[in-house]
């Protein structure tokens, strides 16, 4: 059973009603989820029907086929080489029912333009089309009962298109209804003040080149790696050199824990401990590889680390087998990545600068997630909110 938000319902309906347009539009911001529903009518139809999905690339193309065959369509073909249209062409006809998948640059090779000939569509799906692609689409949906088209904003190409449902752009915690909590954990008055060194020192530097300094995190990992990198830059005789290097000594002699890393100890800890499945995610490679080898020592089960140098395959069977209880580290890279989410599984979001920006692309959200925050309690100005 797929599991659907009510906006994702709201959707399918409007599909399966067949007063519906015969051309349509579905704008929706990117990782909103949009397919789940067209997976389900896939289904639906493909026991009888033909469907069609066109796609810009090949990589695309594979996520989809992936993604039906997990839903229970069959059967999914994938025409991108010769063979499949060679094996359709042999057939002497359309097969009677299923799901083609295909690249708009595919389709208009020869021998599979001779392969999808005459054959007629019970749905058309446009995956985010081109506008350069607007006159291939177009003799192919006069061919088909419906044609769709999923995009991310209005394109003059498609303007003659109805549209039948638009995603509002907000927070795609907000449009699936996910629970954020945030959790909140006291910052040491060392760690504050080295951490805002640090990022002072860095703001100066950075000025000397006339840019604005651009953090994706400001964990003390990715701060101590910036220091170095200004260090390896500057005069020993400057005194922004010296204003360096004396953050760096005492970033290297803090006596202190790490408070972001005991905050995430105490949650982790209880979400394994009740028997979630958990992902933790940073916005660098830096904090995850820095967050997996604390982690290593601190929590009994062992750990995956998903990064961008991950294929999606990869990345698919690693979260396919996180089970119960157990956890893994991901960069950002895993949150706008088309993949299908275990049950219940809760991400925790070390803390970032570009958090909220990351909340935004929240890629095909389950009912059943939840996302946790972790915050320190106190700002800069020295004010903190607390929650229940």
């Amino acid at each position: 059973m797929i599991l659907l938000h009510a906006y994702q319902q709201e959707i399918l309906d409007k599909l399966r009603d067949p007063a519906g347009p015969r051309f349509g539009t579905i704008i929706a911001p990117p990782g909103s989820g949009i397919r789940r529903p067209l997976e389900i009518l896939l289904r639906e139809i493909s026991g009888e029907s033909l469907g069609l999905i066109l796609v810009t690339r090949h990589d695309l193309a594979a996520q989809w086929a992936d993604r039906l065959t997990a839903a229970g369509v069959k059967p999914v073909l994938v025409l991108t080489g010769a063979s499949a249209a060679l094996s359709l062409l042999e057939r002497g006809s359309a097969p009677p029912n299923g799901v083609i998948v295909t690249t708009y640059a595919a389709a208009r090779h020869r021998l599979n333009q001779r392969a999808l000939m005459g054959i007629e569509f019970e749905l058309v799906i446009h995956d985010h089309p081109l506008s350069a692609f607007a006159d291939q689409a177009e003799e192919v949906n006069f061919r088909a009962r419906r044609a769709v088209a999923l995009m991310d904003h209005h394109e003059d190409a498609w303007a003659e298109w109805s549209t039948i449902f638009t995603v509002p752009t907000q927070s795609d915690a907000e449009i699936h209804s996910i629970p954020l909590v945030r959790f909140y954990y006291e910052e040491t008055r060392h760690e504050r003040r080295l951490r805002d060194a640090a990022v002072e020192a860095l703001e100066q530097y950075s000025s000397r080149a006339g840019a604005a300094l651009a953090l994706a995190s400001d964990s003390l990992p990715v701060l101590h790696s910036r220091l170095l990198t200004a260090a390896a830059h500057l005069s020993e005789k400057e005194n922004l050199s010296e204003v360096v290097w004396s953050i760096l000594d005492r970033m290297d002699n803090l006596a202190v824990s790490d408070s972001r890393l005991e905050a995430l100890d105490q949650v982790l800890g209880r979400l394994i401990k009740a028997g979630k499945r958990c992902v933790v995610v940073a916005a660098t490679v830096t904090d995850a590889n820095y967050i997996a080898e604390h982690l290593r020592g601190a929590v009994q089960s062992p750990g995956s680390l998903i990064s961008g140098s991950n294929s999606f395959e990869e990345r698919k069977l690693t979260l396919e087998g996180l089970g119960r209880g157990e956890y893994l580290v991901a960069t950002s890279v895993l949150l706008t990545a088309d993949v299908r989410w275990p049950a219940k599984t809760t991400l925790i979001l070390w803390p970032s600068p570009i958090n909220k920006r990351l909340l935004t692309g929240l890629a095909n959200l389950e009912p059943d997630m939840a996302v946790i925050e972790l915050t320190a309690a106190l700002d800069h100005n020295g004010l903190g909110e607390s929650i229940s």
